[in-house]
């Protein structure tokens, strides 16, 4: 345990098969500056120790969610548990957000994560929204500060289906198997978090949740559905945009409460409370680079008309 907060562990060259950790130096004292920012989830500290795994189910393109998982990292972090977050984004961008976590952050640093076609593509169903990249850059920000974070992106097949399960369940398989000591979060949609067979549109289907619970049988899983009081998403339904949305939970779990018990193929339920939509994250980088054009062409002599800079 001491050589474990010593040390700052990523996740590099991620194929199915495993994961290569590569240790770096840690400062002293980090946990506690980690624990001032974070929010307090009732329920979350039976669950948070070094070898479990907590799914997360969501409905795709809400603040809500990836915001929930950013908080349980900093958790973690504040209790020197390394942290692996699992994100249903696709496994040919896993260089880039490696590359990106090394990163300070910048401008053209999220420019290189965003430039390829899962994030620029028209077909945006919430999975690439603006809170997701949050999200990432929120981890970012707790690894550069010493903590002990990594990200696995496990998404590889296009469209639904069995195998696409399967695939999924493999890919994570692989980061918790290739990292014993580490809590891994996954962050993904509420029909792949189940840990029961079938659903609702087929009684022998095996969703990811079913099958990563077998491949990890010797770790602790906890499978959580999301619980909000209405609100609204982003979403492909077909047409992607946004949509209102009821409560979703048993008389919606309060916000930042995690509470146990049979929620539709899952063992228990996380609150946030009201959701609110978040848009595609290429609108808002497109909108970033167009202030800084703007203010390039700015003259000099007169800085301060120059527009506001727009965060990503």
């Amino acid at each position: 345990m001491a050589g474990m907060r010593r040390t700052l562990w990523t996740v590099l060259g991620m194929g199915i098969a495993g994961f290569t950790l590569v240790a770096f130096a840690r400062p002293s004292g980090l946990a506690t500056e980690a624990s001032s920012a974070c929010e307090a989830i009732r329920g979350l500290q039976e669950l948070q120790r070094p070898g479990s795994v907590l799914l997360l189910g969501e409905m795709h393109g809400t603040v809500e969610s990836p915001r929930f998982v950013l908080n349980v990292a900093c958790l973690a972090a504040s209790a020197d548990i390394p942290i692996i977050v699992g994100l249903e984004l696709a496994v040919a961008d896993q260089q880039l957000v490696d590359s990106f976590l090394e990163s300070s952050g910048s401008e053209q640093d999220r420019q290189a994560l965003m430039a390829t076609s899962h994030w620029q593509r028209d077909y945006q169903d919430g999975r690439n929204s603006q809170a997701m990249f949050e999200l990432i850059d929120g981890l970012r920000q707790l690894r550069s500060a010493g903590n002990l974070v990594g990200i696995v992106f496990f998404d590889s097949q296009p469209g639904g289906g069995q195998a696409r399960e399967r695939a999924m369940a493999e890919r994570l398989a692989g980061a918790v198997l290739g990292a014993p000591e580490a809590m891994v979060v996954v962050l993904t949609g509420n029909m792949h978090s189940r840990i029961e067979f079938g659903n609702r549109f087929d009684a022998n289907y095996e969703p990811m949740g079913y099958l990563l619970a077998k491949k990890i049988s010797d770790h602790d899983l906890m499978s959580l559905n999301v619980s909000y009081s209405g609100g609204q998403a982003w979403v492909c339904a077909p047409e992607c945009g946004v949509i209102d949305l009821g409560s979703r939970g048993p008389s919606a779990t309060p916000v930042n409460e995690i509470q146990l018990g049979s929620a539709g193929g899952h063992l228990g339920t996380y609150g946030v409370g009201r959701i609110t939509a978040s848009p595609p994250a290429r609108t808002h980088a497109r909108a970033g680079l167009a202030a800084a054009r703007h203010r390039e062409s700015l003259p000099a002599q007169h800085p301060q008309e120059a527009a506001p800079a727009l965060s990503l």
